[in-house]
């Protein structure tokens, strides 16, 4: 793919969803001013038939069809099979509602000739708060240590968020949140519909202890990525993972990872979430 302005790789996930994965792709491309310069991955799991007759919205569109496994590690292939020059990661139960979302896409890659940035439009939920639907130059995914592999369905967007927090605790605000370009995320939660399968598949905690134990990773590629930023190259290797709840407690308390702030507030957040799991969730 050889273009003279940045391509956007979208990549969808989804299973057993093809009338969704469709209204989205349709509202995704009647508000896109350049659909040539935007690149699909549809990743299904090989066992889901369900989209043999799916619609191609967009002209360049590709199906990564492998074995069921965990959600980050779908995601991962469909980054790893893109071609586009910014990753954008979204989900199928999402309309589109603002034209040219894509222009102002390619206005905020063309700011950062390093390619060392995320975005998020405005899900209508969680806003500026999360962002769900992170995109970012395709240099980010090459630097960062195999992201979202190692998730199988939760915190992806708590990893990013987190990296990029840290390298704005030092010194380079690479966050960008575009308020104006609404993604509405029609999540069961907000529609108060009952969720589906694919929802009620998923282990809702199951990821919480590799988030919490693998900082030590995010604290590196933060490290990489200011590298990257001042020119120094990125060329230090992977740590080895201490999945150790202590060790996670002491590099979000006593390094210089995070705002003191932030990281009291993800201590307390999965604190909360450890008790809710141990002495509410699992007796429902």
């Amino acid at each position: 793919m050889s273009f003279s302005e940045p391509v956007i790789s979208m990549i969808l996930p989804t299973r057993k969803r093809p009338r969704s994965a469709e209204n989205f792709l349709s509202s995704l491309k009647q508000n896109c001013k350049k659909p040539l310069l935007v690149e699909i991955i549809i990743c299904v799991d090989d066992d889901d038939q369900s989209y043999e007759n799916f619609e191609l919205i967009f002209e360049t569109t590709k199906f990564i069809k492998r074995e069921r496994r965990g959600l980050g590690s779908i995601i991962f292939g469909g980054i790893q099979a893109s071609a586009g020059d910014i990753i954008f990661l979204c989900n199928d139960d999402v309309s589109v509602e603002t034209l040219g979302w894509d222009e102002e896409i390619r206005k905020i890659h063309n700011l950062y000739p390093d390619g060392i940035y995320i975005f998020s439009p405005n899900d209508l939920n969680k806003q500026k708060n999360l962002f769900v639907f992170p995109g970012f130059g395709r240099k980010v995914s090459e630097i960062l240590y195999n992201y979202p592999k190692r998730y199988k369905g939760a915190f992806m967007d708590n990893h990013l968020n987190e990296v990029f927090e840290s390298l704005k605790f030092h010194g380079h605000d690479r966050l960008i949140y575009l308020e104006k370009i609404i993604f509405r995320h029609e999540h069961y939660r907000v529609t108060g519909q009952k969720p589906d399968s694919t929802y009620l598949e998923r282990d809702r905690f199951g990821d919480d202890l590799e988030f919490f134990s693998s900082v030590n990773i995010r604290k590196k590629e933060c490290k990489r990525l200011l590298a990257h930023i001042n020119g120094h190259g990125n060329a230090d290797q992977p740590p080895e993972i201490k999945n150790t709840i202590k060790n996670g407690i002491w590099i979000y308390l006593f390094k210089s990872y995070l705002p003191l702030k932030v990281s009291l507030k993800t201590l307390i957040y999965m604190f909360a979430r450890y008790c809710y799991k141990k002495f509410v969730y699992q007796k429902l």
